[in-house]
């Protein structure tokens, strides 16, 4: 058995080796506990292969390919590895890899790793399981992305799966599992020509959504998009009361998709009054003790919500639009960019400048309206204006 401590700030593995002397193995510096234990195992798993003399299994090959060079050289050493030059076996099915990588993953996000899962369930149906990952080609990733548009997906969807497979392969690159990474050639960035899913959500269609949402959480979780712009549902969800501040006007958000980036933890947005009422009713229906501001469906999916608001909207007569709910968020970011300054309104909503106007501040009919009256009138202005001089004159 190893056994984890620390040493000069390190995180230090202690384990018999092959040679029967037990060994330190130094794991690298700022390395999280949980990811330091995690390391344990797998260590533990290659000292039971080294020790027998079997090999080691497909998951712990996998697990070793992706360490880096400092601590596979402390491997190698303790003869738990052979050195990454000598190695010879290439016989890792895509599977392994995977799954592999997956687990030597800890830090990332539940929606990730379905993103994941999706990925690896199209690329075992549309090649063998057992498929060796040196016997990839160019070829069968040129195949493998017409299978993915076969399917009926989109085409950034397809492009987000592309750069995952081609993820995997990395791993296996650095591992010298194999030489080249057989997706390197798939475009794997988002399409940026986004323009045909920007949808305006104007205030008379968010009341008539607003009167026909079934119940007061519901008319909340839609005014937390609309008029908060709150991501749906890992935001929502998350805000609980003690983060509502009523004597200042602003509740705290947790932000849940930029938690991992230092001071992106949380952020504070006012309590605009389109909002204001929708908290009350919701805070006089709550029972004592409730801790969640959105009970009910505090554990719905994105799907199920979704889902909901596509039935709302249909009793609403209103047309359902391309993303349902980041377009609540542009919507709201637009508002905001017109009446306070952009760092302020990114402050509020939760993204950066370039984000904001890459993907989320629109060009409505209203922009061209007004500006089409402002010249209307300054025209008018100066007519007036030469008439008063022409009759000054003449005076």
């Amino acid at each position: 058995m190893a056994s984890l401590g620390r040493s000069n700030g390190c995180w230090r593995v202690q384990i018999m080796c092959p040679d029967r002397k037990r060994r330190s193995i130094y794991l690298p510096k700022k390395l999280q506990k949980r990811l330091a234990e995690n390391c344990v195992a797998w260590i533990e798993r290659l000292a039971a292969a080294a020790c027998s003399g079997e090999a080691i299994d497909p998951e712990a090959a996998a697990w070793l390919a992706s360490v880096n060079e400092s601590l596979h050289s402390n491997l190698v050493k303790c003869g738990l590895a052979r050195s990454r030059e000598a190695t010879e076996t290439k016989t890792v099915s895509v599977t392994s890899l995977i799954d592999g990588y997956v687990k030597s993953r800890l830090t990332v996000k539940e929606g990730t790793r379905k993103r994941w899962a999706t990925v690896k369930a199209h690329l075992v149906e549309f090649f063998c399981p057992e498929k060796r990952i040196d016997e990839f080609t160019l070829l069968d990733a040129d195949n493998f992305a017409e299978f993915l548009m076969a399917t009926g997906v989109a085409e950034n969807t397809k492009r987000r799966y592309l750069g995952i497979a081609k993820q995997f392969f990395t791993s296996a690159v650095r591992g010298k599992l194999i030489e080249e990474n057989p997706f390197r050639d798939q475009k794997v960035s988002i399409n940026g020509n986004q323009e045909k899913n920007r949808f305006f959500l104007s205030r008379e269609l968010a009341d008539r959504i607003l009167e026909t949402c079934p119940d007061a959480e519901w008319r909340l979780i839609f005014a937390l998009m609309r008029f908060g712009g709150l991501r749906c549902p890992s935001e929502v969800q998350a805000l609980k009361w003690s983060d509502v501040n009523w004597e200042r006007d602003r509740f705290l958000i947790h932000s849940i998709k930029t938690e991992h980036i230092d001071g992106k933890q949380t952020r504070w947005c006012p309590l605009f009054p389109e909002l204001r009422s929708h908290f009350e009713a919701c805070f006089d229906a709550a029972e004592d003790g409730e801790q969640f501001v959105i009970s009910k469906r505090h554990c719905m999916t994105h799907r199920g919500l979704t889902a909901q608001y596509r039935q709302i909207l249909h009793h609403a007569a209103v047309p359902e639009y391309p993303k349902l709910f980041q377009n609540l968020r542009s919507t709201r970011q637009t508002e905001l960019a017109e009446k306070f300054s952009l760092h302020v309104v990114t402050a509020w909503i939760g993204n950066s400048r370039d984000v904001a106007l890459k993907h989320y501040l629109q060009v409505t009919d209203e922009h061209f309206e007004q500006a089409a009256k402002s010249e209307r009138v300054v025209a008018e202005a100066t007519e007036l204006a030469q008439k008063a001089a022409q009759h000054s004159q003449a005076s």
